[in-house]
């Protein structure tokens, strides 16, 4: 190592961090919101301050932790995308240090350096860290899962195995990917247990220690019955176990190749050969440290290669709790070739600014390197953020000087659930759920009208009315420039005649 790094790496490890919230938090909102963020900060305020909706997630398959602590940082924040990414971002910072703490004890300080510099600007971690999504997190409980792994070699006891199954059992609670985690984690003891037989009843007990408290962290999710009513939507994204046994090989290889792509465009390239050169390079290393840094790399992203359904665009997600510690081989590998090292973060770099500064422009540029680019989901496609900010300027506009009601169908996604959590607690706006399957067929049928002592804009996903076309008149519609996707915003008819109800909003 050098001296000058050894004796500067404390001030550079400060320049890092600083350089990390730099990045994650500027213009931290610029990129919209996302469809599937926009479902979790309203559920996330639901959850935590409607008495008997702590566990609503679960409706739809979702585990509720992270909802938790999203409706926590919306107590301190007005805007609660902001409050809502901003919990990845300190989750992002967690992972910083793991990835600096384990480069550094399974390597050196200086592998830790370039270590951390890759974990800022690689687009996985940079997309994700800015995102109210659950990989970040992931991230987290993947990293330390392996820092109290490698206590429990160290000093295999009761407690060090305890710890593992308290994270995963947190992970768990957060989404269902900590179980390849806790998968891996066996196969691992069992790959050791092969050359120490003699130890094979103590790691069964550390074993059932560990799974022990996987479970109890778990058990106020586990007695909810709608858990095990809707536990089946893991299947929407992974193999059923029948499928796995008849081993599907073209599944198999088709997945690989696919999650290849993803991984050349979003490690970057540079980096990921020299993760796959460090890797190579560690496999004989006598080392215990590094060769159990070898199982935990590819034992967790095997399992997910073999269990995933199919590759789509948001394989991008699911594939990025399992690659954060290719980062430490490949640092090992670049900390030696300072040259390299500057080749391999051109591209990262050039990413994370296309990110921060022209979101649009960095979704383009994917899209036309790789079929799993994210861009209608996020930029061209129907429901994204971009058309709720269009909504927004409006509603903005005509609440200006007066109250309004702002009425949704009741759907969830964009622009609807987006809608609710951004005018929850808006000033001059009040926001509401009118919907015709809420009144009823019979209902709409005996009335002609409905009034209102604040007026009301319902906002129509494209013109669909739901059922109550005789009760609204069009005002607008509200278009954005990156697509095709139109919102129509109602009001309710004037000058109506006939069988009058008023809008009441006291209830629920």
């Amino acid at each position: 190592m050098s001296p000058r790094l050894q004796r500067y790496s404390p001030y550079y490890l400060h320049l890092l961090i600083i350089l990390f919230f730099l990045t994650r938090l500027v213009n931290l909102t610029l990129l919209p919101i996302f469809s599937d963020e926009a479902v979790y900060v309203e559920w996330a305020w639901r959850m935590t301050h409607v008495p008997g909706l702590a566990f609503h997630s679960l409706q739809d398959g979702k585990q509720p932790l992270l909802m938790w602590i999203f409706g926590l940082f919306q107590n301190f924040f007005s805007d609660p995308l902001l409050a809502s990414r901003l919990v990845s971002v300190l989750f992002g910072s967690f992972n910083l240090w793991g990835i600096y703490y384990l480069a550094g004890d399974v390597f050196n300080r200086k592998t830790a350096v370039v270590s951390v510099l890759l974990y800022i600007f690689i687009p996985f971690f940079f997309f994700f860290d800015r995102q109210a999504l659950m990989e970040s997190s992931l991230v987290s409980v993947y990293l330390l899962t392996f820092i109290f792994l490698l206590r429990f070699y160290r000093s295999p006891g009761y407690l060090t195995a305890a710890f593992p199954g308290i994270i995963l059992g947190f992970g768990f609670l957060n989404k269902s990917t900590p179980v390849l985690f806790l998968l891996a984690l066996f196969i691992i003891h069992a790959l050791y247990l092969i050359r120490r037989r003699s130890q094979i009843v103590s790691f069964t007990a550390f074993t059932l220690v560990t799974l022990t408290c996987f479970f109890l962290v778990n058990i106020p999710m586990l007695i909810q019955p709608v858990f095990w009513k809707t536990l089946y939507r893991t299947g929407d994204y992974a193999l059923p176990l029948p499928q796995l046994l008849r081993f599907p090989l073209i599944t198999w290889i088709s997945n690989f190749i696919n999650h290849l792509e993803i991984l050349i465009l979003n490690f970057t390239p540079v980096a990921l050969i020299a993760a796959i050169l460090g890797i190579t390079s560690l496999v004989k290393n006598p080392d215990f440290k590094k060769r159990l840094l070898v199982l935990w790399i590819t034992i967790p992203l095997l399992l997910y290669f073999l269990t995933i359904r199919h590759t789509n665009d948001l394989s991008f997600r699911y594939l990025t709790p399992f690659v954060p510690l290719l980062i430490l081989p490949a640092a090992y590998y670049l900390s030696f070739r300072f040259f390299l090292t500057v080749v391999a973060l051109v591209l990262p770099v050039f990413f994370t600014l296309q990110l921060m500064f022209y979101p649009v422009s960095y979704f383009r540029i994917k899209s036309r390197l790789t079929r799993y680019s994210y861009i209608g989901s996020y930029v061209t496609g129907y429901d994204t953020g971009y058309q709720v900010n269009a909504l927004r300027s409006y509603i903005n506009e005509v609440s200006r000087d007066r109250p309004i009601i702002l009425a949704t169908a009741v759907h969830t996604f964009n622009p609807e659930s987006a809608l609710a959590a951004y005018y929850r607690r808006y000033p001059r706006v009040q926001f509401a759920y009118l919907d015709g399957r809420l009144i009823g067929e019979e209902t709409i049928g005996t009335i002609d009208c409905i009034s209102s002592d604040l007026p009301v804009y319902f906002i129509a996903k494209l013109d669909d009315k739901v059922n109550l076309d005789k009760f609204l008149e069009k005002v607008t519609v509200i278009t954005n420039p990156y697509n095709f996707d139109y919102s129509t915003i109602y009001t309710l008819k004037t000058n109506c005649t006939g069988q009058t109800v008023r809008l009441n909003l006291s209830g629920p």
